[in-house]
């Protein structure tokens, strides 16, 4: 499977988020699943791009916008594949 992992992101806590991150894509990898990063100070139209080669999104954002849902709704916007918005909905993940 390959896995894209939102990681940084531009709050306060982005330090926390990158080591975060680091550690789901370890674990992973360990698993054999192929991982892309996805740091929303990339910017948007990278994300977008790469989030259609993935099969799923593990959301490592921490604080500001990856806890409060507007990242979330970004998503919803670019209508992507239903996989990601299962791991982003809390009743399901």
């Amino acid at each position: 499977m390959k896995i894209g992992i939102l990681i940084g992101g531009d709050s306060s806590e982005r330090e926390v988020s990158i080591a975060s991150g680091r550690s789901i894509e370890n674990a992973c990898i360990a698993l054999g699943h192929e991982v892309v990063r996805l740091d929303p100070k990339d910017g948007l139209e990278k994300i977008k791009s790469l989030l259609f080669e993935v099969d799923l999104v593990f959301n490592g954002l921490h604080g500001g916008d990856g806890e409060n849902g507007k990242f979330q709704n970004i998503l919803k916007i670019l209508e992507c594949c239903l996989p990601v918005r299962i791991a982003f909905h809390q009743k399901f993940a």
